[in-house]
């Protein structure tokens, strides 16, 4: 038996001890391959009792890749063949994707990633219950932009795209990341408030950054970005309302930008609040990614 169906047997053997909530329209049990693993993941099963199975977390997982023979270790990036088992994801690379119900293969289908040592059922089941489709982040990590969770946020993906995205859409005399402004705006509100302004730009990490013309007029933008900070502010403990603090340093800083590396105007802009006068450089991405890992360090103590 390969481990991916030893994996389904663990799941139809702890759903056969609880009774199915979740009904099909005809009011059948939803009992195929996949309704089976996306009703379990949904919830839509009672919780299981403490006599049940081991979890398949706890069965035993192979020693090395079946396709490269190196070992796996943990934080490999794994994927799971459903002949071969677990393997690295890198060796499953151009291999086909298949539809769970009825073993077609799916073209263009993604292949679900996850950590060695994390639980391939649940990796399995969580993606297939995503409401829509995952983008993949620096560090390997698979994220939702439409149903983004707080265990999928981190501060380095944060640091690492902030660092690499040009301000004003990139109509600067120099390169200003988002990461650098973000710095300048935590380092000018009151230090309860400085972790919240550091990360206030952290939707743009997974979605880019939208000039403000054009931001408020893109139907469901306000709300992807609302859910992606929903996210942040859980991951990092935030509170859930902006400080006004970090909305008055965030447009000061908007007034130092436009003096310093806008250039000349057609326009005088119309803004909120006076420059606060600090100083754009113009940093390197590597150079504003260490700024604001740095400090996000001073502010959590590496929380």
């Amino acid at each position: 038996m390969t481990h991916a169906e030893k994996t389904l047997e663990v799941a139809e053997l702890y759903l056969s001890r609880q009774p199915i909530h979740a009904l099909s329209a005809s009011g059948e049990p939803l009992w195929s391959r996949g309704q089976l693993l996306r009703a379990f993941c949904a919830g839509q099963v009672a919780v299981i009792d403490d006599d049940a199975p081991s979890p398949v977390n706890r069965l035993p997982a192979p020693d090395a890749c079946p396709i490269c023979a190196e070992p796996l270790v943990p934080d490999d990036i794994c994927a799971t063949d459903i002949e071969m088992g677990i393997c690295h994801a890198a060796c499953l690379e151009g291999s086909p994707t298949v539809d769970l119900d009825s073993g077609e293969e799916i073209d263009g289908g993604k292949v679900d990633t996850y950590r060695y040592g994390d639980d391939p059922l649940a990796a399995m089941l969580n993606a297939q219950c995503r409401r829509g489709d995952w983008m993949q982040t620096v560090t390997g990590r698979q994220f939702w932009p439409l149903d983004p969770r707080a265990d999928d946020i981190d501060i380095e993906d944060i640091a690492h795209a902030l660092s690499m995205m040009c301000r004003f859409g990139g109509h600067c005399d120099r390169f200003y990341s988002v990461a650098e402004h973000s710095v300048l705006v935590s380092e000018n509100v009151p230090p309860d408030d400085a972790l919240w302004a550091l990360l206030h730009d952290a939707s743009e990490a997974y979605i880019a950054d939208i000039v403000r013309p054009a931001k408020r007029f893109i139907a469901g933008y306000k709300d992807l970005e609302e859910g992606i900070m929903s996210a942040v502010r859980i991951r990092f403990g935030l509170p859930k309302e902006e400080p006004a603090s970090v909305k008055r340093a965030d447009n000061a800083i908007l007034a130092d930008e436009a003096a310093q590396i806008m250039g000349t105007k057609p326009k005088d802009w119309i803004l909120p609040e006076p420059p606060l006068g600090v100083r754009i450089v113009g940093l390197s991405p590597w150079q504003a990614k260490a700024a604001f890992l740095a400090r996000f360090q001073a502010l959590t103590q590496g929380r």
